[in-house]
């Protein structure tokens, strides 16, 4: 096998890594367009479309299930790994505060974020099915996670609240509450998120006097079960099929860290978009944005088979001592037919190998999916490889043979 081959190979093989990187094309979510001006202390005067709203919990009916104005807002930026071998994950999770139900907590909950008391602090406690646990201003990672304070899990800023309860509020499927210690009125700082409904928290339902909840998530649902996904010190596989019973603990294995909770704005007016109207938008634009791929793609893979066929072509002219630039529009047909036709295969097969992986919720199904993909990528690379190697052998040694000056073997 040559070696200008093999560089060739080698060389395509970044130059499609460097395609299918650059042609993914990244969708604007309606949250994206919502931009906080900082914890300024003018968060009241921002309103926030609850249109915009498009990834909220499981609706059941309960009194929190619809925005109310004036609430105040808060969003959590996170980043997180959802499971073994996968890329690390940023997104927004969008509460509304009950102010009007729980003031004390509410208000205890903004003070301590208008001080940035959140911020850089990670998740210590999550249990799939059950509640994701943060607010400790002592989980902190010390150099490398997991390492940390010996006071995390435990910690807060040393100034309890008293407990409230509201017959508004309970322990629905995306439900905030705070976090306590033995005593009802020992809340401090930390709080939960529930990642499922959990009324066995609720006060008549807990033996223990029950949790106060104060908020519910609005948007960003979507995280909140993905970061219950990920491997714990309990479930340190991360699969939702092998749940351990017993977890109480649940710290995560790669962490889940809080960059940064805001004041986004208080709930305003519902706008005139309702939400099958909303549906509807994002479909079309669904839609157009395929359309728009789609073509991206095609025409991404055009070019890149025509490019293969003249790089061939020129590899099999350069061995039969041809000159290269006499290439004509007959002779890069033939070359396409000839050494083109195994490229648009291997694009289409990466790209959506790689598609498949890193964008699907469910990463081992998609892993085997990817692992048969570049199977089929490698055959092929072989197939071309020998293919174009054995053209140029032969096209060689038959140039060696011709007399001088004799007819010019065909290409």
């Amino acid at each position: 096998m040559s070696r200008g081959v093999v560089v060739l190979v080698l060389a395509q093989v970044v130059l499609l890594l460097s395609f299918t990187l650059t042609g993914s094309i990244t969708q604007p979510t309606l949250q994206s367009q919502v931009e906080a001006s900082g914890d300024d202390g003018d968060w009241r005067n921002r309103t926030i479309d609850p249109a915009l709203w498009v990834d909220g919990p499981e609706l059941e009916g309960s009194p929190m299930d619809e925005p109310r104005l004036g609430d105040p807002v808060i969003i959590i930026n996170v980043s997180y790994v959802p499971g073994h071998l996968q890329s690390r994950v940023e997104g927004e999770i969008v509460i509304e505060l009950f102010e009007e139900w729980a003031p004390i907590t509410v208000t205890n909950m903004v003070e301590h974020i208008e001080i940035d008391l959140y911020d850089g602090i990670f998740f210590h406690r999550v249990i799939d099915d059950f509640v994701t646990q943060g607010g400790d201003p002592e989980c902190t990672t010390l150099g490398i996670y997991p390492s940390t304070n010996l006071a995390c899990g435990s910690g807060g800023t040393g100034e309890t609240i008293p407990i409230e309860f509201n017959e508004n509020l309970s322990h629905v499927d995306g439900a905030m509450g705070m976090a306590r210690g033995q005593e009802l009125d020992s809340a401090d700082s930390q709080w939960y998120i529930a990642e499922t409904e959990a009324h066995n928290l609720d006060e008549e339902n807990s033996s223990s006097g029950g949790y106060a909840t104060f908020g519910v998530v609005r948007d960003g649902m979507r995280h909140v079960r993905l970061i219950a996904l990920t491997p714990t010190s309990d479930d340190p596989t991360g699969l939702p099929f092998l749940q351990n019973p017993a977890s109480t603990a649940g710290r995560p294995v790669y962490e889940v860290h809080i960059d940064s909770i805001s004041m986004l704005g208080v709930v305003g007016e519902n706008s005139s978009l309702d939400q099958d109207n909303l549906n509807g938008s994002m479909n079309q634009v669904s839609a157009a944005y395929g359309v728009a791929l789609l073509l991206v793609v095609v025409m991404g893979f055009v070019v890149f088979s025509v490019v293969m066929a003249m790089v061939s072509t020129a590899i099999v002219r350069h061995h039969r001592g041809q000159e290269i630039i006499q290439m004509n529009a007959a002779n890069l047909g033939k070359s396409f037919l000839k050494y083109g036709m195994f490229w648009p295969i291997f694009a289409i097969l990466f790209s959506f190998g790689v598609y498949t992986t890193f964008t699907g919720e469910d990463y081992f199904e998609n892993l085997f999916i990817c692992m048969g993909y570049i199977v089929g990528v490698i055959i092929c690379i072989i197939a071309w490889v020998i293919h174009l190697n054995t053209t140029t052998g032969v096209q060689l040694s038959v140039s060696l043979t011709t007399p001088k000056g004799g007819t010019e073997p065909p290409q």
